[in-house]
């Protein structure tokens, strides 16, 4: 027969047993058992107590602004016509060699187009070789055949439609096509505005440039705040534009407070007093302010840092404390609260006992 004492261990035991599990699983907050308990789990951690002395020592520093490279090419723009090309010449005073129609979008356009040849064919002057030219040259080319006809002709080239040279964007913009160069020069931020870049997604600071084979990165963003010229290039025939989406950089939450969540830190810098803020703040409750962890993988390896806000002073300590990306920050349990936590669900076991010895 099982007497009251074993009884009441029965459900004593079974009360306890999964909350000193729940216990065993904190962190402590001091002395040899934090380092042996992070030792226990990460074998090869370290752990780092912040204060006045070495916050600045360990904060993260600003990522530095990603470089452009060096894109070889022209520094200057200078449209020559080409194949597609379509020209439109007039010749004033001379009605016989104008073509009266106006140039109307989306119709066929009313002009020469340059063959594939290189060459347009114009009244009394012939075959024109005008691939690779200027218009200008092509103008002093048509001036001088019709002046054999005419004196003095009045001539004027204006390119119409722009077919022959063009560059290519995709990536995170909302119209992602080929699109043509024209007599006014086209940098990357002009091309980017064309295809009208999304900015929920698009990283500006790691844009792509392709020419001849070979990839540049941009860092646009660099010429939109600081003016950078280097981060701005024209944009030549051929060219392909990649604009990535943005990965987003986040830390962690996790533990005692308010709101576990996960914080963007892609655009701003955050500290560990600002995320802990963020999160709604330590449960009062349940937290022990000893305890404030961040757990931070690097190149070094993997560090705990822990900081002790039991004087609430030391949240200054945290405002120098910026966080990375990947961060996780934990906020232990009080060891009170752990301990009323066992109570009040030992309570209801040792009420059944106590009904139990009645009977």
């Amino acid at each position: 027969m099982i007497n009251r004492r074993t009884v009441m261990r029965i459900f004593v035991g079974a009360a306890l047993l999964p909350f000193l599990s729940a216990c065993e699983s904190q962190l402590p907050v001091a002395g040899d058992g934090l380092n042996t308990a992070v030792a226990e789990v990460l074998p090869n951690a370290r752990v780092v107590l912040l204060d006045d002395q070495n916050v600045l020592q360990f904060t993260a520093t600003a990522a530095a602004v990603p470089q452009s490279a060096s894109v070889p090419g022209r520094s200057s723009w200078v449209y020559r016509v080409g194949t597609g090309d379509v020209l439109k010449i007039i010749v004033w005073g001379v009605s016989e060699l104008n073509d009266p129609s106006q140039y109307i979008e989306g119709a066929p356009a009313p002009g020469t187009v340059v063959q594939a040849d290189g060459t347009v064919f114009f009244p009394y002057v012939g075959a024109v070789e005008v691939s690779g030219k200027t218009v200008p040259e092509i103008r002093e080319a048509l001036t001088k055949g019709l002046s054999e006809y005419f004196p003095d002709p009045q001539v004027e080239v204006r390119v119409i439609e722009f077919n022959s040279q063009s560059a290519v964007i995709s990536g995170a913009v909302e119209n992602p096509a080929r699109y043509p160069l024209s007599t006014n020069p086209t940098r990357l931020l002009d091309l980017v505005a064309q295809a009208r870049l999304d900015p929920a997604r698009a990283d500006t600071e790691r844009v792509i440039l392709r020419r001849n084979g070979k990839t540049y990165p941009i860092n646009l963003d660099a010429f939109v705040r600081y003016g950078r010229e280097s981060s701005n290039p024209l944009v030549l025939d051929g060219d392909t534009v990649f604009v990535p989406d943005r990965k987003p950089e986040e830390a962690f939450v996790l533990g005692e407070v308010k709101t576990v969540s996960s914080v963007n830190i892609s655009e701003r810098d955050v500290s560990l007093t600002q995320i802990v803020s963020e999160a709604g703040g330590l449960n009062i409750r349940d937290a022990d302010a000893r305890g404030i962890f961040v757990f931070r993988r690097d190149s070094d390896g993997l560090t705990v840092f822990q900081l002790d806000v039991s004087n609430p002073s030391a949240y200054l300590i945290g405002t120098r404390f910026a966080m990375k990306a990947q961060d996780v920050v934990f906020v232990t349990t009080d060891p009170v609260s752990r301990w009323n936590r066992v109570i009040s669900d030992l309570l209801p076991s040792l009420s059944v006992y106590q009904t139990a010895s009645d009977i």
